[in-house]
C-alpha cells in the first residue's frame, strides 16, 4: 500500500486516500479499508456522496455541517469574490473548495507559501485562507513576504486568514504578528467559514 512504503513518511503517510471504482463488488469497501484507504466510492460519483465523504475523511462531522451543494432550497449568502486557499493537504483543499464554491466564490488552490506568492503576483484576489504549517514555505513566512513593501504581489494589504489545527494559547498572537488578519481553526466547517467570509468580503 502507498502508506506502507519506506518513503511514505513526510509524503503519503498522512495523506487521506479515497478509492474510486466503476466495477464495485460486494466486499470491496471492507477490502479497501483493509488496504489503507480511508473511504470507498463507486463511479459515476454522486456529488452528495463525494461531499459527505470529503467532510468525513477531513474530520468534519457530517451531521453538524450544513448540507451545502446538496440542499438546493437553502439560501446561502453568495459572494462575488476570488479566494486563494493555501493548504498542502489535498483533502483539506477539496473540502475548502467545495464549501467556498457553494458560497458563490471562485476558489484557487496553492500547496505552499511559495505557490501562494506566485498566484498573488499574477491574479487579483479578495481573500487568502492560509494554512500555517506547510512544506517549502509555511504560512507565517508567506504572509510576512506578502506584507513586505518590496513584495511583487498585487495587493499587499489583502486579508489573510490563518487556518490552523493548533488551538494553543498564543497561536492567534503568532498569526497576527506575522501580518495575518484573522484566525480559523481546522477542520474548517461551513458555519465558521461563512462568518469569516461575511467579515472580510463585505467590508
Amino acid at each position: 500500500a502507498i502508506k506502507g512504503t519506506p518513503e511514505a513518511p513526510g509524503t503519503f503517510a498522512d495523506t487521506r486516500l479515497i478509492m474510486l471504482t466503476s466495477q464495485g463488488q460486494r466486499g470491496d469497501a471492507k477490502r479497501a479499508l483493509a488496504m489503507g484507504f480511508d473511504a470507498y466510492l463507486n463511479k459515476p460519483i454522486d456529488q452528495t456522496a463525494l461531499y459527505s465523504t470529503l467532510l468525513r475523511v477531513a474530520g468534519i462531522t457530517v451531521s453538524e455541517a450544513p448540507q451545502v451543494a446538496v440542499d438546493t432550497d437553502m439560501e446561502l449568502p453568495q459572494f462575488n469574490a476570488r479566494v486563494l486557499v493555501v493548504e498542502d493537504n489535498v483533502t483539506n483543499q477539496m473540502v475548502a473548495k467545495f464549501i467556498l464554491e457553494d458560497f458563490g466564490i471562485n476558489a484557487d488552490l496553492a500547496a505552499n507559501g511559495e505557490e501562494a506568492l506566485h498566484a498573488l503576483e499574477n491574479l487579483p484576489y479578495d481573500l487568502v485562507l492560509m494554512d500555517c504549517q506547510m512544506p517549502v514555505m509555511d504560512g507565517f513566512d508567506a504572509t510576512i513576504r506578502i506584507r513586505d513593501p518590496q513584495s511583487r504581489v498585487r495587493d499587499k494589504a489583502i486579508p489573510v486568514v490563518a487556518m490552523t489545527a493548533n488551538t494553543m494559547q498564543g497561536d492567534r498572537e503568532k498569526c497576527l504578528a506575522a501580518g495575518m488578519n484573522d484566525f480559523i481553526s481546522k477542520p474548517v466547517e461551513p458555519d465558521k467559514l461563512q462568518h469569516v467570509l461575511e467579515c472580510w468580503l463585505t467590508k
